[in-house]
């Protein structure tokens, strides 16, 4: 992964659509920089106050970008279904599929640990959970 994708949480939206166009596509060159400058644009703004902690807002964007990931491996899976591929294709769909679930797992572990999303305007109060450490004894 570039320097670039890995400061930006919109690089996953950038590369899933950037899939179905060539490398040579003017759309794909349009959308290319229209993500960059989107992405120099949100850098600049401050943090607004959120009803959770920064740490839970992020971890819980990350289920949710991992869901559409899990939707577009879903979409990739189909493919098998829908169209008449090539055995190595027909295998790759598979693929796909078993990966879709894999990512569905991690979606839900994060969605478990991070809680319920708090109501507009009320501060998460969730207190810290219990993680034994190598200290406590059991």
């Amino acid at each position: 992964m570039s320097d670039e994708h890995k400061s930006s949480r919109l690089w996953f939206l950038g590369e899933t659509a950037l899939a179905r166009f060539s490398a040579s596509s003017p759309v794909r060159g349009l959308f290319s920089y229209l993500c960059r400058k989107l992405r120099r644009f949100m850098a600049q703004l401050p943090i607004e106050p959120l009803d959770e902690s920064l740490v839970r807002a992020e971890l819980r964007a990350t289920a949710a970008d991992l869901r559409a990931l899990q939707s577009f491996l879903g979409e990739v899976a189909h493919r098998r279904k829908a169209f008449k591929l090539p055995p190595a294709d027909r295998a790759l769909c598979d693929w796909a599929a078993e990966r879709a679930r894999d990512v569905a797992l991690i979606a839900v572990r994060i969605e478990r640990r991070v809680g319920p999303r708090p109501k507009p305007g009320e501060r998460s109060r969730r207190r810290k959970p219990s993680i034994p450490s190598e200290e406590t004894p059991p």
